[in-house]
């Protein structure tokens, strides 16, 4: 028996703080299409938060367990996806992205990005081992490289920012 390939979900990537989970959550309300958000599904299958899995295993052991996750989507139903703000640094996870179906850069300032972070305390890359401003930069080029639409979210709501998603993606009959 063979699994069939989905290759047509939504697949939202951006940094933390941009609005992935909140946007990707209400455009899954709009569309009634179906809602997965990567960190939620590792730390089901791991029975573990995040920050326990980076402690025991690292962001190298956690990258892996991602790509993993991710990988997995492709034989889910199609779905709207909210990825972690990290999944982009692994090279092997931008060709999974790119062939899952569509992905929406959700673009934000660094400075707005950490405001809307209520509990810092449960982001490991906030730990400070490298400043924020660089991990910010570094990832921006690997945002923009998977990007098929991307969304200015700086300055909106989470509904105007889904609403925006949803206005794009059915100028292009996605949904």
């Amino acid at each position: 028996m063979t699994r069939e390939i989905c290759n047509d979900h939504i697949l939202f990537v951006g940094f933390m703080g941009s609005g992935k989970t909140s946007v990707s959550r209400k455009l899954s309300a709009i569309t009634g299409i179906s809602l997965i958000d990567v960190d939620y599904r590792i730390e089901a299958i791991q029975h573990r938060k995040i920050p326990k899995i980076f402690e025991e295993e690292g962001e190298a052991g956690f990258r892996r367990i991602e790509t993993e996750t991710l990988a997995g989507i492709a034989f889910e139903r199609r779905s709207i996806v909210s990825c972690g703000g990290g999944i982009v640094c692994n090279p092997e996870n931008r060709p999974i992205l790119k062939s899952l179906g569509t992905v929406v850069y959700l673009d934000v300032a660094l400075d707005e990005a950490i405001g809307r972070i209520s509990h810092p305390e449960t982001r490991p890359l906030l730990s400070g081992v490298r400043p924020v401003e660089e991990i910010y930069s570094e990832r921006i080029p690997w945002y923009r490289e998977v990007a098929d639409i991307t969304i200015r979210s700086s300055n909106m709501s989470v509904y105007q920012v889904a609403q925006l998603c949803a206005h794009e993606l059915q100028e292009r009959g996605l949904i």
